[in-house]
């Protein structure tokens, strides 16, 4: 086991885990349709929406980094390469998932910015390429 890289990858998942409880806590609570008005993309819920989402998604990446360094602190004789298209499949996967909760009440809203739908496709293609 690689102590360092474990350590750098429970940092990640740390720094991780605290973004989230900043952002559900102090940060995403007063993103309010009142405080922000709508772009050329739609209204200010779709804004609401696009900054929920890009938040959570910060939070998803700087976790899957660390799940990253983990995995290969601890497997040792593991293919580098399989690990970090495998954890990069599994983050696109979960991107989507959060794109998708995000318009659960309105569904028809991703297709103003269909972005998320092409994600699972990046995830398929991380998955077959390992």
């Amino acid at each position: 086991m690689d102590v360092g890289l474990g350590i750098a990858g429970m940092v990640s998942v740390l720094l991780a885990l605290g973004h989230e409880v900043v952002g559900v806590v102090a940060v995403l609570p007063i993103l309010t349709e009142v405080r922000l008005r709508g772009t050329w993309l739609g209204p200010p819920s779709l804004t609401v929406a696009m900054l929920w989402v890009t938040w959570h998604l910060v939070g998803l990446f700087v976790f899957v980094l660390g799940a990253v360094l983990i995995t290969l602190a601890v497997a040792g004789d593991a293919d580098p390469r399989r690990v970090l298209l495998r954890w990069t499949a599994v983050m696109w996967m979960a991107a989507t998932a959060v794109a998708l909760w995000s318009v659960r009440r309105r569904p028809s809203n991703i297709w103003r910015l269909p972005v998320p739908l092409v994600w699972p496709v990046i995830a398929l293609l991380c998955w077959n390429a390992s």
